[in-house]
């Protein structure tokens, strides 16, 4: 989904219903529909998108690693799973070459390997320092809390030669797969109470809860949420103004590639 930069997994039901319009749509099961786009391998990920709108992606076991994905949350690979191509039936050059010549969405897998590095390079205290380092090249002045128990506040933030100067904001980091929820959202609008700033960032690297995603727009003035997407978009509108170490820690190269002329 672009909006969440997850995946939504279902089953197409048997049968069709018609909607109000009269147009004739298939009922879906949904099994999953906040599935990272990190837990799955990159070649599956590399297959999801080609550019087809319906296609059909039956190389390396594409399917059973998919509903492994759905019940475990890690996609375990081809190699981990037993073959079900039937051996009388081996895969044909011609739909082979079908998949491999699908165009994929380059700007999408780009994003893919930046979070997956962003993932293993910056767990627990190292994400925080990486959001740090992302308000500096906004014009922040950032005190970051050392690692351990930080009482709700990760960052402190503010405007000017010493950061006394507004917008001034605190800001709560969580990294790895927690998903942020109702109370720690209260705990950081307390927190903006406590010290006096204007405002509150609110950051996760695995998105927040529903509750938390239908106050985005009551709190809209007071508390913004990060999740995946803000954080990378940020990444890329700032990277050249980051500190060498960072760029240094997740290395990227700006490219130019043709759009394909999809009227052709």
């Amino acid at each position: 989904m672009k909006t969440t930069g997850r995946l939504a997994v279902g089953r197409l039901q048997p049968g069709y219903i018609h909607t109000e319009a009269g147009a004739p749509t298939r009922r879906v099961e949904w099994l999953r529909t906040d599935l990272p786009r990190d837990a799955l391998k990159q070649d599956l990920l590399y297959s999801l998108g080609a550019s087809q709108t319906v296609c059909e992606i039956s190389r390396n076991e594409a399917l059973a690693r998919l509903l492994a994905a759905v019940e475990t949350g890690v996609d375990p690979g081809a190699a981990a799973l037993p073959s079900t191509k039937p051996s009388s039936t081996p895969e044909t050059g011609a739909e082979e070459a079908a998949e491999t010549s699908d165009i994929a969405d380059l700007a999408e897998l780009a994003r893919d390997q930046i979070e997956r590095r962003i993932s293993s390079q910056f767990a627990g205290h190292a994400f925080t320092r990486l959001i740090a380092a992302l308000l500096g090249t906004q014009g922040y002045q950032v005190e970051v809390s050392p690692p351990g128990p930080d009482r709700g506040i990760d960052i402190v933030a503010g405007q000017g030669a010493l950061g006394l100067s507004g917008p001034k904001l605190v800001v709560q980091v969580k990294s790895g797969g927690i998903v942020v929820d109702q109370p720690t959202l209260q705990g950081l609008i307390g927190c903006i109470h406590d010290v006096h700033a204007d405002h509150g960032l609110l950051v996760s690297w695995s998105g927040f809860s529903p509750p938390v995603r239908k106050r985005v727009n009551e709190l809209y003035f007071r508390v913004r949420l990060w999740d995946r997407k803000q954080i990378v978009d940020a990444l890329l509108t700032h990277y050249d103004d980051l500190p060498a170490d960072i760029r240094a820690e997740l290395p990227l190269r700006r490219i130019w590639t043709l759009v394909p002329d999809m009227t052709v």
